[in-house]
């Protein structure tokens, strides 16, 4: 063979392996990459994204906030910055009030965040104010994710209502800075990253976090006492939001795909986290960790606060966030949630029937011909 005919081969080779309209999204997540939603959801679904479209739709992340912070990704993604981000939209709850605003005070409604993923992405998706603010902020909505509900890792026991009385904790949000302030105590933000240091020096004497960050901060190697409080579950988290430019340059094809991973990369986040946090409460228990559940007058005021907080999203969205149809949005999410609850029974809470059957049941009826794009 001639070196004409060789270098003919090798470009036909090059074309066959390249699409001719592949293209690069770049990615943006505060996260780390040992995240439980980047492991579980993010890293995945860029895999499957691209395998699927024959890499046409190649995704490459920027996580750890090396592009875009976590409070700068709203507008980042919106400016074009990132194609796509994690987007937490409670952060920013006067330009969502709908999904980070109302729908975060709703993180009472149930505690088993696969469910409440399905429940809550059903609701957005059919939610024409919802869509309308995605739409004003430059976004295309795919999907939101849930994570396991709060519980309180502390140097010291917690075990009453009266346990509350004066003791600092860091909270994930007004949620939970309202039941902690109902209790006594006092409320504090801290970041992750300040978890270990703030319980070891006594900044805190509690943090507030999802049950797997025993083991993703250290805090096991410190914290005396665990109360499972399973207490608010945050369904705001849009972690795949697309520009809307970038949406629009993708061909019909390519949307479905993105539309239907990222509805299973969501489930497998809840599932991861719920995964991870049994495995960080053992090893906690290995360390000789003690984790009660509530129990008495203190179980008693998580049921009250969570009932009450229902009443409360309705007021607080009406008053603060000027949503006139507040009611009727928590009726169809208690609809919804009490739908996919029983669906989560049906499949024996076997994670790929429950993904294929919120396939089948939501995602499908997503037009993506239609959807996100721009007139």
């Amino acid at each position: 063979m001639n070196l004409r005919m060789i270098a003919a081969t090798m470009a036909v080779t090059a074309l066959t392996a390249t699409p001719l309209w592949a293209e690069t999204y770049n990615a943006a997540s505060y996260l780390p990459p040992n995240n439980d939603t980047m492991k579980h959801g993010w890293l995945p679904f860029i895999d499957r994204v691209r395998d699927r479209t024959a890499g046409e739709v190649d995704i490459k992340m920027f996580a750890g906030g090396a592009l875009l912070g976590p409070r700068a990704i709203a507008q980042g993604v919106r400016d074009g910055v990132a194609d796509v981000g994690y987007l937490v939209a409670h952060y920013h709850p006067s330009e969502f009030p709908y999904t980070g605003g109302l729908l975060m005070a709703l993180a009472g409604l149930r505690t088993d965040p696969v469910p409440v993923t399905a429940a809550a992405n059903e609701l957005l998706f059919n939610c024409a104010p919802c869509q309308e603010e995605m739409s004003r902020n430059g976004l295309v909505f795919t999907g939101v994710s849930a994570v396991t509900p709060m519980a309180i890792i502390a140097n010291q026991t917690i075990e009453t209502k009266d346990d509350f009385a004066g003791l600092k904790l860091r909270t994930g949000g007004r949620f939970w800075d309202d039941f902690v302030n109902t209790l006594g105590g006092t409320p504090v933000s801290l970041p992750g990253a300040e978890f270990y240091e703030a319980l070891n020096r006594g900044v805190v004497d509690g943090v507030m976090t999802v049950p797997s960050s025993m083991s993703t901060y250290s805090l096991d190697d410190i914290a005396t006492f665990v109360l499972d409080a399973r207490i608010g579950v945050t369904r705001s988290q849009l972690t795949f939001a697309f520009n809307d430019d970038a949406w629009n340059r993708m061909n019909e094809d390519s949307r479905k795909i993105i539309l239907e991973e990222a509805t299973k990369s969501n489930l497998d986040i809840a599932w991861g986290y719920l995964q991870s946090g049994e495995e960080a409460f053992k090893t906690a228990r290995d360390k000789g960790v003690v984790i009660e559940r509530p129990k008495g007058d203190l179980a008693d005021a998580i049921e009250a606060y969570n009932q009450q907080s229902i009443d409360h999203a309705i007021t607080q969205a009406t008053d603060e966030f000027g949503i006139a149809d507040a009611e009727a949005f928590v009726e169809e999410a208690q609809r919804l949630q009490d739908k996919w609850n029983a669906i989560w029974e049906e499949t024996g809470n076997d994670i790929e029937a429950f993904k294929a059957r919120a396939l089948e049941e939501m995602t499908s009826t997503v037009d993506a011909a239609t959807y996100g794009i721009k007139d």
